[in-house]
């Protein structure tokens, strides 16, 4: 990379929140404002995919840590019932009665 490329990337503003975009410089040959707006396209869509792959990283913590909780949850209604099951055979005399 040469060092007027180097200039001109150090020259490329910070991507905010606005809605704006911001200005290429004029005066730069017709070459250079195309490769410069291509920058910061670029800047801006890997921008993007970052923060829509640390979203889905977020989304999915919060659905495993769900997940747990549901099987936790799940898992102590399962013991519950096959306490209760267990009570109701002890009682029962374990079978059921034929005529």
């Amino acid at each position: 990379m040469t060092d007027s490329m180097t200039n001109l990337i150090g020259a490329l503003p910070e991507a905010r929140s606005s809605q704006t975009q911001p200005t290429i410089p004029a005066g730069l040959t017709p070459e250079i404002q195309e490769w410069m707006q291509r920058m910061m396209e670029a800047e801006v869509a890997r921008r993007v995919t970052e923060a829509t792959e640390r979203e889905g990283r977020m989304r999915a913590h919060q659905a495993a840590k769900r997940a747990e909780e549901e099987a936790v949850e799940y898992r102590g209604l399962w013991e519950q019932q096959i306490t209760t099951n267990s009570g109701i055979q002890k009682n029962d005399g374990g079978g059921e009665k034929r005529d």
